[in-house]
């Protein structure tokens, strides 16, 4: 990677990066997997239990990283990983993985849970990227873990979408034990939920 490329919390509305960092973010996802930018822009200004953080080149936004860590549920969960269209092949998401892996470690975590989108749901000729994503993740460690999972409705007027559940971890792992963490503690669901009971029917682990 770059070696001018450093990766660093936003500091409040008042960064530079901070509204360069929320129009990255619209622009890279579509809109039932996006939260409300409300709460984005909570954790770009460092408030909130989200965490966002950037990859900075040069005084420029470099891609972007947006993730959950809950030590008690034992996991952390990469929501939103992104590079900028002029940073791409130059090493930024893996930097900005590595860096969310090595805060997970930290806070004794040893499973980063992240979603990936399927290639069987693809229209037209978006498949062929999202298996480039799936090999990126995998060429990075990353494992397939359920493909029973699906990403809550994000708000009131957006729609539940089916994913993959894919995650970085160190062996040996609970995954029953992670995979309830995951949905009791981050995402907020009440124990033995339906979307719970549906991702560990499709184990791949």
């Amino acid at each position: 990677m770059d070696g001018n490329v450093r990766i660093r919390s936003l500091v409040g509305v008042d960064d530079p990066l901070f509204w360069p960092a929320l129009e990255l973010y619209v622009e890279s996802f579509p809109r039932d997997e996006r939260e409300p930018l409300a709460g984005v822009a909570e954790a770009a200004a460092g408030r909130g239990p989200a965490l966002l953080w950037i990859a900075e080149r040069e005084d420029a936004l470099a891609g972007l990283a947006y993730f959950y860590l809950d030590a008690t549920a034992g996991c952390a969960l990469l929501v939103y990983l992104v590079t900028a269209p002029s940073a791409r092949g130059q090493g930024v998401a893996q930097a900005l993985i590595e860096s969310v892996r090595n805060r997970a470690a930290e806070a004794g975590i040893g499973v980063v849970f992240f979603e990936c989108e399927r290639p069987e749901d693809a229209v037209g000729g978006e498949r062929a990227a999202r298996e480039q994503r799936l090999a990126f993740f995998a060429r990075r460690g990353g494992r397939l873990i359920s493909r029973g999972y699906t990403q809550p409705a994000l708000a009131p007027d957006r729609a539940p979408v089916p994913l993959y559940l894919m995650a970085f971890a160190q062996e040996p792992v609970d995954w029953p034990g992670r995979i309830a963490g995951l949905h009791q503690g981050i995402l907020g669901y009440p124990a033995d939920s339906v979307a719970e009971r549906a991702t560990l029917e499709q184990l791949e682990v």
